[in-house]
């Protein structure tokens, strides 16, 4: 053979080669995964269950000799107003005497905000004020607003609430009829 048979030959056999490496005849068995390693004995303490939420603070009581009132809503009166949609706006302001507005939030003892409750009493001391159509909340710290009535009589209730809006109770409550009419 001559050097450039042989050379031929040679990238033959190494071609050969390679094909028989790469194909799966008489492929040497692949070496087993390695087994995972046991279990241990005892598990690891699990993380320690979250705190339960912390009880609600206890109620405050309002200061003695505090008092809530319509400014100028007088028990009985009759206010007149334009028909808008079917009802009269009622200018309403809300006074507090003995105790400080503050808006809603964490409750600080001393102070709290108004809600009107319309054609309903006064809710008893630790009852959360409802948030609907007729319990209108003032959670911000006003003490002026309009109500929106249809005509005939109606009572509201001004009833304070400290800053997670539970009630002070019907002491710290005003309560007035009105009639409502067009003009």
């Amino acid at each position: 053979m001559t050097f450039p048979d042989v050379r031929a030959f040679g990238i033959a056999t190494m071609f050969a080669g390679a094909l028989y490496a790469c194909s799966d005849a008489k492929s040497p068995p692949a070496a087993a995964a390695p087994e995972p390693a046991p279990e241990p004995a005892t598990k690891p303490a699990a993380e320690p269950a979250p705190s339960p939420t912390p009880p609600p603070t206890e109620m405050a009581s309002a200061p003695t000799g505090a008092k809530v009132s319509f400014g100028a809503l007088t028990d009985g009166a009759t206010v007149n107003g334009p028909n808008k949609d079917g009802k009269v706006e009622v200018a309403v302001k809300m006074v507090a005497e003995g105790i400080t507005v503050k808006p809603a939030g964490a409750p600080v003892v001393g102070t709290g905000h108004h809600h009107i409750i319309i054609d309903g009493k006064a809710l008893d001391k630790g009852v959360v004020v409802p948030m609907n159509e007729t319990n209108l909340h003032f959670g911000k710290g006003q003490t002026e607003t309009s109500v929106q009535l249809t005509p005939g009589e109606h009572t509201l209730t001004l009833q304070f609430a400290d800053g997670l809006h539970r009630s002070y109770g019907p002491d710290l409550s005003a309560t007035v009829k009105v009639n409502v009419a067009f003009e």
